[in-house]
This record gives C-alpha cells, structure tokens and sequence, in this order.
C-alpha cells in the first residue's frame, strides 16, 4: 500500500506543480476538469479538488 500512497502523493504533488505558477491556491480549487476516468464523448465535468479527494479515499 506504501507504493500506492507514493504514486498519489506524487501525483498530487505533479498535479499542483502544473497549476502553481499560474494560479493561486483559491483559484486551483475552482478549476474543472473533464473526468480522466468518463470515457463517453461528453465527459462529465468534475473540479480538479474533488478528483484529488477521490483518488485520495481510494488509496486509503
């Protein structure tokens, strides 16, 4: 399980360092995504906070 807490907080970590130099931590929580895991052609739309949380329970 430690491998699987790693890759999340590396995730984590990659997926914050991708929006932290051009937004501020309260503007990070507020962008949406389209949903990595809806493969329909309309993916349904999720913010980036909420999937972080999600990954996170699954790994816990």
């Amino acid at each position: 399980m430690s491998s699987n807490n790693e890759a999340f907080t590396t995730y984590c970590c990659s997926t914050y360092g991708m929006y932290s130099h051009i937004y501020t931590l309260a503007e990070i929580r507020d962008i949406v995504i389209s949903d990595p895991f809806d493969r329909s052609e309309a993916p349904r739309q999720i913010k980036l906070v909420d999937l972080t949380d999600w990954l996170e329970a699954v790994v816990s």
